[in-house]
């Protein structure tokens, strides 16, 4: 009896098991991206003065944008800002303090799908709307005065982007070292015998840039683990630099010193 009862709760457990596999395989998608949509005539609103853009992909995806002048006098250059997986531009729009009071621009774009964004998410369409961000941004600034900066999911859209174009930095906050990286130090006990449909290899990517790459990130990220962004250390070279923020989280490096310092220090 009592084996027949253990054999019966490792075939349960085994079922569970398998039917969690398989949930990941069929909803990964909604695992990766996870937008939040406005209405098109939704009013955003900053205590501070901003302008709304309208971009067009290369294939056609009208994208939504906002632009954030400096507060501190002449500015000294533009951040091209790529958000995370999750939200739109009227939660990221206010990253911008960090950019605006350092004397620089910065402009946010909302991937397809995202806030006001027409068009479905994927890996290559993310690529896409960074380009045509780009874009924008290289008939209003000199290459070297443009900053890539990528957090979380956007950090793999801004290293795939700075592969492909010039710029004066690459600065990744939150990054992981791939998708599916992250995914094994998130949840180590799952078994993936498949490929995800996105693989966003910032390992790949660093690699290829010639320019500075600066990295952050927090030793208590519960989404992003630590132990997945440090694999990209070794990747580095001279110029660039990956910053350890003790105790810090996934949301919250800008409210610890080192953070800040470095930010001065680079910007």
């Amino acid at each position: 009896m009592k084996v027949r009862l253990f054999i019966q709760i490792m075939l349960i457990a085994v079922g569970v098991y398998m039917i969690v596999v398989a949930g990941v395989f069929f909803f990964q998608r909604l695992i990766i991206f996870q937008p939040e949509q406005l209405e098109k005539n939704h009013p955003f609103s900053f205590p501070a003065s901003f302008k709304e853009h309208w971009l067009e992909t290369k294939d056609g995806v009208r994208i939504n944008g906002l632009f954030f002048p400096t507060s501190a006098g002449p500015s000294k250059g533009l951040i091209l800002y790529f958000h995370g997986n999750r939200g739109h531009l009227q939660r990221w729009g206010h990253e911008h303090s960090d950019f605006t009071s350092r004397g620089y621009d910065i402009f946010i774009i909302d991937y397809r799908s995202y806030g006001k964004s027409e068009g479905r998410a994927t890996e290559p369409g993310l690529y896409q709307d960074a380009q045509a961000a780009y874009r924008w941004a290289l008939e209003r600034y000199a290459a070297d005065q443009i900053v890539l900066y990528g957090r979380s999911l956007g950090a793999a859209v801004a290293s795939h982007l700075a592969t492909k174009v010039d710029a004066r930095m690459l600065i990744l906050e939150t990054p992981f070292y791939s998708f599916r990286d992250a995914v094994r130090k998130k949840v180590p006990w799952l078994w993936t015998p498949y490929s995800f449909e996105v693989e966003f290899p910032n390992y790949h990517n660093i690699q290829q840039v010639d320019y500075p790459v600066h990295i952050f990130h927090g030793t208590s990220d519960r989404l992003v683990r630590y132990s997945s962004a440090v694999k990209l250390k070794p990747l580095l070279d001279c110029v660039d630099c990956f910053v350890t923020i003790e105790g810090g989280g996934h949301r919250d490096l800008s409210d610890f010193s080192e953070f800040q310092t470095y930010l001065d220090k680079i910007l």
